[in-house]
């Protein structure tokens, strides 16, 4: 017995023909996603980096998102598609769309550990809106008059105090016409529980 919409020879877990993949398709970064393979989250991510150019309307929202689904290898169903567009446009709606922006943003118990150091705070808040969550960056003595205000001493003395609390970490000793690299310390990763 035949199962309906089963081709001819193929094998009997197949239950439909496989679609030839659209241009599309084969020129986007999607054209290999199935089924659990992190469509929603693609399209999620893609239209939040691609919002501030949309116009501000739902419809265009769910325009676009129609548009990138249609890049998938296998496009998600139309339900899923609108809902993710409305999710996205929800968070550009209410101003809540960080994507693309550089900030500093701190868990409460950040907060509360840092306010009694004020100058390690604005260090701290200041070193999160200029780098990413994985980044490597310094922090030179030069950087105390020109973005802070500061001595060098103030810098010296404060970026010791962000080392001691492990809010940084030191990752190459500074060395003759390079500054010494940093990233992020336990204290400065942002953890969701």
């Amino acid at each position: 017995m035949r199962r309906r919409g089963v081709i001819e020879g193929s094998p009997p877990n197949a239950s439909r023909p496989a679609i030839a993949p659209t241009v599309a398709q084969k020129e986007s970064p999607f054209g290999d996603m199935q089924p659990n393979s992190g469509r929603n989250n693609a399209l999620f991510e893609t239209l939040c980096k691609e919002a501030r150019g949309l116009p501000p309307t739902l419809q265009a929202f769910i325009d676009r998102a129609r548009e990138l689904n249609q890049q998938f290898g296998e496009p998600m169903i139309e339900s899923r598609v609108i809902n993710t567009a409305k999710s996205v446009f929800r968070y550009v709606e209410t101003g809540k769309l960080r994507t693309g922006e550089h900030g500093a943003w701190f868990r409460k118990p950040q907060v509360d550990s840092l306010v009694s150091d004020p100058h390690l705070f604005a260090l701290i808040a200041w070193l999160k809106a200029q780098n990413g969550p994985d980044s490597e960056f310094w922090i030179a003595n030069g950087l105390a008059a020109k973005h802070l205000g500061w001595s060098e001493a103030l810098l010296r003395k404060t970026r010791r105090r962000a080392r001691e609390l492990g809010w940084i970490e030191m990752i190459a000793q500074p060395v003759k016409g390079r500054n010494a690299l940093y990233r992020w310390g336990p204290a400065g990763k942002v953890q969701v529980t």
